[in-house]
């Protein structure tokens, strides 16, 4: 099974594919809006889910939220 295939069957579109995979070639302490987005999408790296690598539980939530509520 190939990344398009797993990505298919997890129900990942394409653009959060993109995203997934491009995040994942930059620094763990990279602070781009990619990397941002990486974290909205992968979620805490932590049990308690509250580790966001460099950004802030707030910064995620607050990412996430616009994508939410947008039309």
């Amino acid at each position: 099974m190939n990344n398009n295939d797993l990505a298919r069957a997890l129900g990942i579109d394409a653009t959060e594919q993109a995203i997934l995979d491009s995040g994942s070639a930059h620094p763990f302490t990279c602070r781009c809006h990619l990397c941002l987005r990486w974290w909205v999408l992968m979620g805490p790296q932590d049990v308690a889910g509250k580790e966001y690598g460099p950004f802030t539980e707030e910064e995620v939530l607050a990412e996430k939220s616009k994508k939410e509520n947008k039309p």
